[in-house]
């Protein structure tokens, strides 16, 4: 039988909090603004001439772009923050 992993609880620092927040609520409005532009994408394809829906596809495009970027920079702070705020940086 194996033995279950302990993990302590570590809290992040008011900054780092902060920072976490922020990341989590442009991560939500960039996924909203894809989501919409994937949408207006997939309707253009019956309804719109073929500029119109490349332009579609270059907001979609914008649009992923954002929300990689933000996404990419989510997934390197938890990284940074996995154990907790660094005990050797006490202005974190």
């Amino acid at each position: 039988m194996t033995t279950p992993v302990r993990r302590t609880l570590t809290v992040l620092s008011r900054r780092a909090q902060e920072e976490l927040n922020s990341l989590q609520s442009r991560l939500h409005a960039t996924c909203a603004q894809r989501a919409e532009a994937l949408r207006m994408l997939i309707s253009s394809r019956s309804a719109a001439t073929q500029t119109a829906q490349m332009q579609f596809w270059l907001e979609f495009a914008c649009a992923d772009q954002e929300y990689r970027v933000v996404l990419r920079r989510l997934a390197h702070f938890c990284h940074e923050h996995r154990e907790g705020s660094s005990p050797a940086d006490p202005w974190r």
